[in-house]
């Protein structure tokens, strides 16, 4: 997900989820989900459909593949122009990409591959730039235990604890003007919205399982997000 300049935020997926055979429909349902939480278009929506990036709970997507992806979607002109000098300023269409961390919440590798190949595609995109401020600030959404990912808002002091201790801890190290973390809690009406996101856009993966994350599922509720420092 990336958000852009002036709270406009798209939506970049590296596969449709064919698994099962379900790709063209929830395509069709990623976007009217983002519909639902406020998504100015479904043009907005971006689904990637590429054999190197197979729906699978076995397969690592390579780091380079996706950051030549995120380059072609988010830096162009970068990606066009590898042999400016080191002098050039970095330059990308958006400032912030969120992403999962590097246990993607569930262990999933396709999700664990995103967060390595947008470290590589940052670091790309930095590389030969000293002096210049990385133009994309990355934040990753931060994996929790099992415990605490289904307790749902009940999490919320935990993980404002937590977040705190290690805010002040960077805040010593470095000062910059990008928070170190993020906190969000939904309210009633929002964790409502979200929870109808899922029920009634994402028809197709509404698994028993599922209704379990729905209800007491922590991240329908409580998110929080680490900056990560690209090098």
């Amino acid at each position: 997900m990336a958000p852009e300049t002036g709270n406009h935020v798209k939506i970049l997926c590296l596969s449709s989820g064919n698994a099962d055979g379900l790709g063209d429909i929830r395509k069709q349902e990623l976007a009217a989900s983002g519909a639902v939480l406020g998504l100015r278009s479904a043009s907005d929506v971006l689904v990637i459909e590429d054999p190197k990036f197979p729906d699978s709970m076995t397969t690592t997507w390579p780091a380079d593949n996706i950051a030549q992806i995120l380059s072609s979607a988010f830096s162009p002109t970068s990606s066009s122009s590898r042999k400016n000098s080191s002098s050039d300023e970095p330059t990308a269409t958006i400032d912030v990409l969120i992403t999962f961390d590097s246990h993607g919440v569930s262990s999933h590798p396709n999700h664990i591959s995103l967060y390595h190949g947008a470290r590589h595609w940052l670091s790309s995109l930095m590389a030969g730039k000293s002096g210049w401020k990385c133009p994309v600030e990355l934040y990753t959404l931060t994996t929790t235990n099992i415990l605490r990912k289904y307790i749902s808002a009940f999490d919320a002091p935990v993980t404002m604890v937590i977040g705190g201790w290690k805010a002040a801890g960077m805040a010593q190290k470095e000062k910059k003007e990008e928070p170190p973390s993020l906190l969000y809690v939904s309210d009633f009406g929002q964790w409502r919205r979200g929870q109808s996101a899922m029920v009634k856009a994402h028809k197709s993966q509404m698994r028993w399982f599922r209704w379990g994350w729905i209800v007491i599922g922590r991240y329908m509720v409580v998110n929080d997000l680490k900056r990560e420092i690209i090098t």
